[in-house]
């Protein structure tokens, strides 16, 4: 800072911004506007919503109905379920995901091959497994999901009784 003419000067914009900044901070007016914005910026948006509530939902659905709305609602549907129990996490995304397994080249379902549709996670997180990218593979639904399937054992158990040439890997029976 410099003095020119009995006004300060700075060297850039930038460090007159930050300056100001402080002193709006030290005499308490900063802290003021962001109370009345806070307000107005909620209230604002309150009437918004309830004046543009349809319009809001009709885009909301027709994002969700791409592929992209769908990977982010199972992307949010897996953390907040492994946030909901607990489980450690990575803070990785989906686009992540999708760019190892491209590097691993696993494209299809890990147990049967066939096209996967859903994200399975090796070790569950109700029996204590993390969401982290070495937990996650992709998965068809009848591998994921099916009737009695491996929910009720340990995933091992459960490979092993699939593919019986995999029980002697897996120490399993």
């Amino acid at each position: 800072m410099f003095t020119v003419s009995g006004r300060q000067k700075y060297c850039t914009v930038l460090c007159g911004r930050r300056a100001y900044t402080a002193r709006r901070r030290a005499d308490g007016r900063l802290a003021e506007q962001r109370r009345r914005l806070k307000g107005y910026n909620t209230s604002y948006m309150k009437a918004y919503r309830e004046q543009h509530g349809n319009v809001l939902a009709e885009y909301q659905r027709q994002y969700r109905a791409t592929e992209s709305g769908k990977a982010a609602d199972r992307q949010h549907s897996m953390k907040r379920r492994s946030w909901k129990l607990a489980a450690e996490s990575d803070g990785h995304t989906w686009d992540d995901m999708m760019r190892q397994w491209e590097d691993d080249d696993t494209f299809a379902c890990v147990y049967c091959g066939a096209p996967f549709a859903e994200v399975d996670h090796i070790m569950p997180l109700s029996r204590g497994g993390a969401h982290v990218l070495d937990n996650l593979v992709p998965s068809c639904v009848p591998c994921n999901r099916g009737v009695g399937g491996k929910h009720d054992r340990e995933p091992r158990e459960w490979l092993a009784e699939r593919y019986p040439v995999l029980a002697a890997l897996l120490g399993v029976g």
